[in-house]
């Protein structure tokens, strides 16, 4: 694995990465993750690394957690911003939607592997840096979803996943998160309902569909 890594090295060496620089890095992440059998360690990395390289994702135990996650902020109240004073409900909402798309992780994952490796540091630590960031990279994967897969086509690990996305939603189809797929801003503005009031700047947009209907949420504030 060291071609990849002297790769990496070369990639992050230049600095500012566009938006075919972020597709490369990630996916010379997935090639040393897969290489050095460590995908386990870095679960949201080798997500997102997969993500990119895939029109959609059905199968694997980390990108349907995600499903599950997006239920239980839908179905069940916050219990940290039912006890913090003085700290906006938005925060406490974005900060959920953040950790279930496992941002908050893969921040970690990429400033642990970087240290793993020996590689450049880059500024992923900076807040704007990061937010720069994970908006070139969502946009990377515009319309790629992770979904659950039809009823007929569900195996052990998919039917398991569906129950508890169920029993989050207390079995109402209204609630069952069974597909995300982010949008683009022009996309989302088309679906919504109120589109008139969705800000004109490069945002994350998504599209939760439940087992009856869709709805677009965002913008995602990255944190």
């Amino acid at each position: 694995m060291y071609k990849t890594v002297d790769e990496l090295k070369n990639l992050l060496g230049k600095g500012f990465l566009q938006k075919s620089d972020i597709v490369h890095l990630m996916t010379l992440y997935r090639v040393q993750l897969e290489g050095e059998k460590i995908q386990r360690e870095y679960p949201y990395l080798n997500l997102y690394s997969t993500w990119i390289v895939h029109p959609e994702l059905t199968r694997s135990l980390i990108c349907l957690k995600v499903l599950v996650d997006l239920t239980s902020i839908i179905c069940v109240p916050d219990p940290i911003a039912q006890k913090v004073k003085g700290v906006p409900w938005t925060y406490h909402f974005h900060f959920r939607v953040n950790k279930a798309l496992g941002l908050l992780q893969l921040r970690k994952d990429i400033i642990e592997i970087e240290s793993k490796f020996g590689l450049p540091k880059t500024k992923i630590p900076e807040d704007k840096v990061w937010r720069d960031f994970v908006l070139i990279l969502i946009s990377c994967i515009y319309e790629r979803p992770i979904r659950l897969p039809e009823e007929t086509k569900r195996d052990k690990l998919t039917k398991k996943i569906y129950d508890s996305i169920q029993e989050l939603s207390g079995n109402d189809p209204k609630k069952e998160i069974i597909e995300i797929v982010f949008l683009p801003r022009e996309e989302a503005a088309l679906l919504s309902n109120n589109r008139i009031n969705l800000p004109n700047n490069l945002e994350i947009y998504w599209r939760l569909k439940t087992s009856i209907g869709s709805f677009i949420l965002g913008p995602l504030q990255i944190l």
